[in-house]
């Protein structure tokens, strides 16, 4: 072995492993098309043009760039906070209980004001012109804000994503795996610049256990999780076992690494 050679993270795309293109999944191209923009904005046919709401004093354009802005990314948890940054909840001052058909309708938890905002300032419009400006279901409106109001959090995307729980023990495995020494390459392609090779007797689930039974319990990780760092951020192979090695070449090969002279 040599002690000179170090190992170090590759290059983006230069693992051991191709990096995944997320983008071409059906999932994912599933997911930017359910929260892209389906249909254009409407013109407001409520007819409300008071005081409180002017709706009708909106123009197709300022219609236009509000919509586009709503829809600048497709992605459920942007377009969920832009819709809360556009409406004022507050207590209902008579939330009432008004019987219709023979049933009584539950009272009123929360009071909404629904706000366009355009070059000459904020303009409070009603719950029929908002829907059809953003080109979005009354439901899924009503939904988060009725739980921004109840418990105080902006809503946050349930269908998986990225955690920041297991970042120490990432870095735990990447130190680990950059202490290792590596061996001394005799390979003369253009990768080798980049990677790094261990001796033939060791491999990902031998190191794996070596990596676990050094640290703490609060640092230890699953297999898959130690080999997914090992083939994603590093460009690291093993040796090929040595058959038929002549001990001339041994010898020879341990003499140069002693002498320091470089004209020997």
């Amino acid at each position: 072995m040599d002690s000179d050679i170090t190992i170090e993270p590759s290059p983006a795309g230069k693992g051991r492993k191709r990096l995944v293109n997320k983008q071409e999944w059906k999932r994912e191209k599933a997911k930017i098309k359910r929260y892209s923009r389906k249909r254009l904005p409407e013109f407001p046919t409520c007819g409300h043009k008071t005081k409180k709401l002017q709706c009708l004093s909106l123009t197709m354009t300022e219609i236009g760039k509000f919509n586009e802005k709503s829809y600048h990314q497709a992605s459920k948890s942007y377009q969920d906070l832009f819709i809360l940054k556009h409406c004022v909840t507050n207590k209902p001052i008579r939330p009432g209980t008004k019987i219709k058909e023979n049933v009584r309708n539950k009272p009123k938890t929360v009071s909404v004001q629904y706000k366009i905002i355009t070059s000459k300032g904020q303009i409070c419009v009603c719950e029929k012109t908002f829907v059809a400006i953003l080109g979005v279901g009354r439901n899924r409106i009503e939904r988060i804000i009725k739980q921004y109001h109840e418990t105080g959090v902006l809503p946050v995307k349930r269908r998986g994503g990225v955690s920041n729980k297991s970042a120490h023990k990432k870095q735990a495995v990447q130190n680990f795996i950059e202490s290792i020494t590596c061996c001394e390459t005799h390979y003369a392609r253009n990768k080798t610049v980049i990677r790094r090779y261990l001796p033939c007797e060791l491999n990902i689930v031998k190191l794996w256990k070596m990596y676990d039974s050094k640290v703490n319990e609060q640092l230890k990780v699953k297999q898959c999780f130690f080999r997914h760092i090992f083939v994603r951020k590093y460009n690291i192979g093993f040796e090929s076992p040595k058959v038929d090695v002549w001990s001339k070449c041994l010898q020879f090969s341990e003499k140069i690494k002693k002498i320091t002279d470089p004209h020997e």
